[in-house]
């Protein structure tokens, strides 16, 4: 885990709060240990207990020994994080501004939302990088090293400008972004992106891409094509790629071989898992099957990527995460719904501080209809309707809430459809520490129109008609008035759960979709289940809170 400085105070940008962002951002995942010092004795003690320091500062004065500490400490060795006032920090002192390689000389007006792009995209911090918009101010700099190795810029006034570069200062490493002038920077999901890569850069933790690792997909089944989705994800983003594929039908490996020429086949998991070419396999099979296929997996040392729901159990989540604890391989539930654009939206909007503090969410999901003969309708193999869609909704709702949960109430009923043994209309309430609640719906009797996603607020409400919607109504609570505004979602990005996991397999970025957050998920439909039987709310532990 490495050690980090994180240095903060001046004046014109949110410094407290952002400095507390970052360091949560950093600490995320167990990639770092942080502790949080002022701009002006910052540097007056030993820094060797760190591995990087990262200045989010403004203005300010060095003396001739703070200079030479966090000088000497970069030059010695160690990292420098320089994010957006870092060049307009200590601009007195000549050997900073030289180790930072910039200064800040002006910057447009205001805090517009502008585009930054890749500029160089053979720079190790490049790969799967993408362009993106942000709201931020835009910096001016002036140049104070030949030598920065700038890869991205922005463009302004006919002039493409600096907005994130590294360089070396004697032994050590220095990377620098311009973006970040305040809390809405520091949320946006590229510049968060971008400043992890820029830790591990910092520290001497990012390696060059080495070959891409090669995946099994363990189900190609035609419903939702989701084999060719994964296999075709994969190669969007490298650094992973699919090479192998099984299933028991012929006809679907020689459709799998058609979209993905060169794979290899497989009738038997057991010879796919005996393939070391595949270091990694999807498991794409019925909910039932999740667990027992991932576990054969992680045993055999592969890395798993489990297609949601998670498992049907606790207990089964907790195996699957101690062995691939047990066999030093990465475990992960495909939650590509954290990209959605209602999620992206929600949690824009919440984290933003739009609607106050959030103390109730639901989301009803599903209509009126004959769910099918098929094997999600068969209680044994899909574990019952909480698990599909509840996978995802309930998993929105628990990181929108972010509170840790002490209670569940389950209801479950089945009226109509006796041709299938899952119940027809399920319904978990969940209630948290702080006295949140969230509730979620999935029902085949659902006739009303539908509410989809509702979020509470102390100062406002945030409501999706239905989780598919583009367009979220704003309710704002201004001068004591409440006031109504309809908001465009976010693009969807289901890429970026590929782009996570290949840049944790590459350089030990911390997994976005951890497996004990949904191993949250799974205990608390485990619970709703048992909840309904008895007719009373269940106590929940909440064991993976946090983690």
């Amino acid at each position: 885990m490495l050690k980090v400085l994180i240095v903060q105070g001046g004046e014109y940008h949110p410094f407290a709060s952002c400095a507390k962002i970052l360091k949560g951002l950093y600490e995320e995942g167990g990639l770092a240990q942080c502790d949080i010092a002022d701009r002006d004795s910052a540097f007056d003690g030993d820094l060797s207990k760190y591995d990087v320091v990262a200045i989010y500062a403004a203005g300010g004065k060095l003396t001739p020994k703070q200079e030479k500490n966090i000088c000497d400490f970069v030059s010695g060795g160690k990292g420098l994080v320089g994010i957006h006032s870092a060049t307009t920090s200590f601009k007195e002192n000549a050997e900073y501004i030289k180790m930072i390689g910039s200064r800040f000389v002006g910057h447009g007006p205001g805090t517009p939302n502008f585009n930054v792009q890749v500029s160089k995209k053979d720079h190790p911090l490049a790969v799967r990088l993408k362009n993106f918009d942000i709201t931020d101010e835009l910096y001016i700099l002036e140049q104070k090293d030949e030598n920065l190795d700038v890869f991205m810029t922005a463009y302004s006034q006919g002039i493409w400008h600096p907005m994130a570069y590294t360089k070396s200062w004697g032994k050590g490493r220095v990377f620098y972004s311009a973006n970040g002038h305040d809390e809405r920077a520091f949320r946006n999901p590229n510049f968060r992106l971008l400043a992890i890569r820029g830790l591990r850069y910092a520290a001497g933790k990012w390696r060059s891409e080495g070959k891409a690792i090669g995946f099994g997909l363990l189900g190609y089944g035609g419903a939702f094509h989701m084999g060719r989705h994964h296999g075709t994800s994969m190669k969007n983003v490298g650094g992973i790629e699919p090479v192998a594929a099984c299933d028991m039908d012929p006809a679907r490996l020689k459709v799998a071989a058609e979209e993905f020429p060169g794979i290899k086949t497989y009738s038997k998991a057991e010879d796919m898992l005996a393939d070391s070419k595949v270091q990694g396999v999807v498991v794409i099979l019925p909910h039932n099957l999740h667990a027992p296929m991932a576990l054969k997996a992680l045993q055999a040392g592969k890395h798993v990527i489990v297609e949601k729901p998670f498992c049907l159990t606790e207990a089964e989540a907790d195996s699957m995460i101690g062995a691939a604890r047990e066999n030093e391989v990465s475990l992960v539930v495909y939650q590509n719904r954290r990209w959605d654009h209602q999620y992206l939206t929600a949690k824009k909007l919440v984290d933003g501080g739009a609607i106050g503090k959030v103390f109730e969410t639901q989301i009803d999901f599903g209509g009126y209809s004959n769910p099918g003969t098929w094997w999600r309708s068969d209680k044994k193999t899909s574990g019952g309707p909480l698990y599909d869609w509840g996978a995802h909704c309930i998993d929105w709702m628990l990181n929108i809430v972010g509170s840790k949960v002490v209670g569940v109430s389950g209801y479950f009923q089945k009226r109509v459809w006796h041709m299938v043994t899952n119940e027809d209309h399920c319904r978990v309430v969940i209630r948290f520490e702080g006295g949140e609640v969230a509730n979620f719906c999935n029902s085949s009797l659902y006739a009303a129109t539908k509410p989809g996603w509702i979020i509470l607020g102390t100062t406002g409400a945030i409501n999706f008609p239905t989780v598919f919607d583009k367009e979220a109504t704003l309710a704002t609570v201004v001068d004591g008035r409440l006031q109504k505004a309809q908001v465009a979602c976010e693009a969807d990005d289901w890429d970026a759960f590929y782009r996570n996991l290949a840049d944790h397999l590459q350089n030990s970025v911390p997994l976005i979709c951890r497996p004990e957050q949904s191993a949250r998920v799974i205990g608390i439909v485990e619970t709703a289940e048992k909840s309904a039987k008895e007719g009373r709310e269940l106590p929940f532990a909440d064991k993976y809170f946090g983690r």
